[in-house]
């Protein structure tokens, strides 16, 4: 090599049967690449400023040496298909000009931090693909500032987060799929601020991940398809106006739905195929640049004609293939950009165009001359059976009593909505008006089972008003000026709300009296109202009630003892101010899911979910825990996974007070622990424990070396050797902690 050196730049040898290279300073080549060396197990390296590009694939190299830094000009590393176990970040702190660290298809599983006070580094593309990385404090890559594609696919991963504020400035790919097993992810303390796609793809979410503007602000693209994925919420993408596309396919959606006003300006695709949607809805979302929807491999019977009456793109796309579509209800489609006459005119001429079954029509601009709204509704509903009006000008609105649906959005200037007598009306939606009395005109629509009032200004709920609404079930009213909610008087009637939204409303207490009416109400969900009491005032039951959602409030107490709810499976308490645990839990012998995350609690006594048999996730992160204790002994049968992440816990009970044998996953991240605790040997050997960022002693993980370095299941910082001990396994050399001799 080095003759050859001499008269060429470059050198590529396909395969190469030696078991050792030595790269030496007379080697003048600026690039060299081994397509196949099978017998190369050592790298010998001495100080060579030529080589810029070295190419390994096929090898037995276990690990990348030390003396690597001595190629300082190098620009790309990439070691493929071989045997590499460990990476140690801090070499690449000595390799200033390397900008390509191409690791993939090794069995990588852990990654040793850089200790450097300073690490000036170029490096721009990490690949670690394919390799065996389950869990990743993605900190520990934090020096590496100049980041712009990092891959993490195909790693069997579990489990991504920051266990410190953490910035990559111009990372713009982040590949987190497919072939990864994610179920949640957290960013809450990453920023990256270039990051152009949320590549997700061929994992294991059940809901939509929450990924937050405030951490990729840029955000373009999100890619879930490939993972098991139910039902969505577009209204979560809300804070993400630069959103293009999203790739929701290869899931298992039934229901796709906007509970919100969702506006989202860039938004050119949706890619739905291969789902199990049976019916499609664009409502309450306005995207008007969508080219491109794909609806390909469903189970829709009729075509989404809604679609047609959201704003959207002139040239949208609607892919149906694969669809068990009835032929007799495939709908037409007639546009106009102005119509412009006496609302009796306009009104036969539309009319007209009604020459087939299920035909939308679409008016961009409607002039009338002569004639009131009122009157023109009245006349186009005796054969239009949904209207839906973007942007609605006039101050007043008389419903006619055939309608089916009727959608006002962006109606500022509307103070008046009047009802007559309906039994046809099933959904009304009124979105952005100034119109306090709304609600009013309700108790005339007996058909009604969707009610949207949202962003206006309605100060005060009564459910008295929806008495005669026998079929309500959803019922909307995020975004209002809502202050209160009376109790009933009297003996009251029971309602058929199943679904209510409080979202957004300066609700400072919520009394579940005032909703005892609702005994079929499943989820309630009072997000960001600045609550800060929710309790009962008098024994209620709501038998059916399934889901809390008291996200981000100003709670410091949680006061239920007089709520009966045997049905509630949900209990989502985080970012709020609670200070004490509550103890009134253990009634709630159905709860599958209690969030405490971002709250006050110093202390923790799981006695307190005592009688919890099916609970299965319990989130107590992000607290001010000091202890975590069982005052008795505890049995939880179905719990799987516990998160206690950024505490000040030194300890946790002792393996006999409490007993959980579905136990699969457990976080103890940036607490105080100085060992593993002593349960973990004792009950949950196979359990996996993530314990990074704690002051570990070394000669608590002495025992552990097969669950930290072959398993996997104990997750944990590995350090360098501070008192110089060599050992005889390469592998472990550099890992003081856990050196097995």
């Amino acid at each position: 090599m080095e003759l050859a050196s001499q008269l060429f730049t470059e050198l590529t040898i396909q395969s190469y049967h030696e078991q050792a290279l030595s790269l030496t300073p007379r080697l003048a080549i600026e690039t060299l690449e081994l397509h196949s060396a099978p017998a190369l197990k050592q790298l010998t390296i001495l100080p060579n400023p030529h080589l810029r590009s070295l190419y390994i694939v096929n090898s037995a190299v276990r690990r990348i040496p030390d003396t690597i830094v001595n190629l300082r000009n190098l620009q790309f590393l990439g070691i493929e298909k071989s045997f590499l176990r460990l990476l140690d970040l801090s070499v690449l702190c000595y390799l200033p000009r390397l900008t390509t660290l191409q690791v993939l298809r090794n069995h990588i599983s852990l990654l040793l931090p850089v200790h450097e006070s300073s690490c000036v580094t170029s490096l721009r593309d990490l690949h670690l693909d394919y390799n065996q990385l389950t869990t990743l404090d993605i900190a520990v890559l934090a020096p590496f500032t100049a980041l712009q594609r990092l891959l993490l696919q195909h790693n069997r991963m579990h489990s991504l987060f920051a266990s410190q504020p953490t910035s990559f400035p111009r990372l713009q790919e982040l590949q987190l799929g497919p072939g990864n097993n994610f179920t949640w992810i957290e960013f809450e303390q990453l920023d990256l601020p270039e990051t152009l796609t949320a590549n997700l793809p061929g994992n294991q979410f059940q809901w939509l991940p929450t990924i937050r503007n405030a951490n990729l602000p840029n955000l373009q693209r999100i890619y879930l398809d490939g993972n098991q994925l139910s039902a969505i919420d577009l209204a979560q993408l809300q804070e993400h106006q630069q959103l293009v596309g999203l790739d929701v396919s290869r899931n298992r959606l039934r229901t796709v739905t906007a509970s919100e006003l969702i506006h989202l300006p860039n938004l050119t695709s949706i890619e739905l195929v291969d789902n199990m949607l049976e019916s499609f809805s664009l409502a309450n979302c306005s995207f008007p640049q969508l080219n491109y929807l794909y609806l390909k491999g469903n189970r829709l019977q009729f075509v989404p004609a809604e679609v047609y009456m959201s704003e959207l793109s002139p040239t949208f796309m609607l892919n149906l293939e694969k669809n068990p579509l009835r032929s007799d209800v495939v709908p037409s489609l007639r546009q106009w950009s102005t119509l412009r006459g006496t609302g009796q005119k306009i009104s036969e001429h539309l009319q007209d165009q009604l020459d087939e079954k299920n035909t939308t029509l679409v008016v961009q601009r409607l002039e009338l001359e002569a004639t009131s709204l009122d009157a023109f509704i009245e006349s186009v509903s005796a054969f239009i059976s949904i209207l839906w009006f973007p942007n609605f000008y006039e101050t007043s609105l008389t419903i006619p009593s055939v309608l089916q649906a009727i959608s006002i959005m962006q109606a500022t200037r509307l103070t008046s909505l009047s009802v007559s007598p309906n039994a046809s009306l099933q959904e009304l939606t009124v979105q952005g008006c100034n119109y306090r009395s709304i609600l009013r005109t309700v108790g005339a629509l007996s058909q009604l089972h969707t009610l949207n009032v949202q962003s206006c200004a309605i100060v005060f709920l009564n459910f008295e008003l929806f008495a005669k609404t026998y079929h309500l079930r959803k019922v909307n009213v995020a975004y209002n000026q809502i202050q209160m909610i009376p109790p009933p008087t009297g003996k009251a009637d029971n309602l058929s709300i199943e679904i209510l939204y409080l979202d957004n409303n300066p609700l400072q207490y919520l009394d579940f009296n005032s909703l005892r009416q609702l005994q079929r109400l499943t989820t309630l969900s009072i997000r960001e109202c600045n609550l800060q009491r929710l309790y009962s005032s008098a024994p209620v039951t709501l038998p059916a009630l399934g889901s809390i959602e008291a996200i981000h409030n100003n709670l410091t107490l949680f006061d239920l003892l007089l709520l009966d709810a045997p049905s509630l499976k949900t209990l989502l308490l985080s970012k709020n101010r609670i200070h004490k645990q509550p103890w009134d839990l253990t009634k709630y012998t159905q709860l599958q899911v209690l969030d405490l995350d971002y709250n006050r609690l110093t202390t923790f006594d799981l006695a307190g979910l005592a009688g919890l048999n099916q609970l299965q996730s319990l989130y107590v992160s992000f607290n001010q825990l000091e202890t975590f204790t069982a005052s008795r002994k505890v049995r939880l049968p179905s719990l799987k996974t516990l998160a206690l992440i950024s505490n000040s816990l030194r300890s946790l009970p002792t393996y006999d007070r409490w007993y959980l044998p579905a136990i699969s996953f457990i976080t103890l991240v940036n607490n105080l622990f100085t060992a593993v605790p002593l349960l973990y040997s004792k009950r949950w050997p196979t359990v996996t424990l993530r314990m990074t960022n704690n002051p570990l002693a070394c000669s608590s993980l002495q025992q552990y070396v097969e669950q930290i370095l072959y398993q996997q299941k104990l997750i944990v910082d590995l350090v360098k050797c501070g008192n110089g001990t060599m050992t005889r396994s390469e592998l472990l050399k550099r890992n003081c902690c856990v050196r097995k001799d």
